[in-house]
């Protein structure tokens, strides 16, 4: 009981918080919007929560730019990373297991010139429909649409789309490969 109490306290901070520091980059369209964790959301960002969400512990949101919308009665379990840079669409009625991440950018990795992080980033859309399981340990890559009505086993790597009304299951196979990297002059 004590455990619930203070976890509640710490949701309704956090909506506080969000309401007044970040009132113009966080837009609730529910007063049921339980997070446990504070959202970081950059100055030309936005977040919207369309309806009723709760997480679990240790989940995080981060919007460099761009926006990440979620829908109604949404779901995160604990440690779910949300990371945006252009956009990320999620649906109503989804729920996400432990450790699920998803991103809609890629570090640029071409030339031997520059360190890797001095490349830049890939972006592309991440759109998740509705009524969508995502399985514990599942990422997600820039670029993908996954449609509604979907179960995604657990520890999936999704890099492609994924059509209404399927299950997807990963086999575990690993392939690794050499980067050919541009010569430079």
């Amino acid at each position: 009981m004590m455990k619930r109490i203070i976890y509640a306290i710490k949701a309704i901070y956090i909506l506080i918080y969000s309401l007044i520091f970040l009132r113009n980059r966080i837009h609730f369209d529910s007063k049921k919007v339980f997070l446990s964790d504070f959202p970081e959301v950059s100055k030309d960002a936005n977040l919207y929560f369309n309806g009723k969400f709760t997480t679990r512990d240790s989940c995080s949101i981060k919007v460099t730019s761009g926006e990440v919308k979620i829908g109604h009665r949404t779901f995160f379990n604990r440690n779910v990373s949300i990371n945006c840079q252009e956009r990320i669409v999620i649906g109503s009625d989804c729920m996400f297991g432990n450790n699920v991440s998803i991103f809609d950018h890629d570090h640029v990795f071409s030339s031997l010139d520059r360190p890797f992080k001095d490349q830049g980033f890939k972006t592309g859309p991440v759109v998740i429909g509705s009524n969508v399981w995502i399985g514990s340990g599942t990422i997600i890559l820039k670029g993908v649409t996954i449609g509604d009505n979907v179960v995604i086993g657990a520890s999936s790597l999704i890099k492609s789309d994924v059509p209404s009304n399927s299950i997807v299951k990963t086999e575990s196979k690993q392939t690794v490969e050499s980067i050919r990297f541009k010569q430079s002059n």
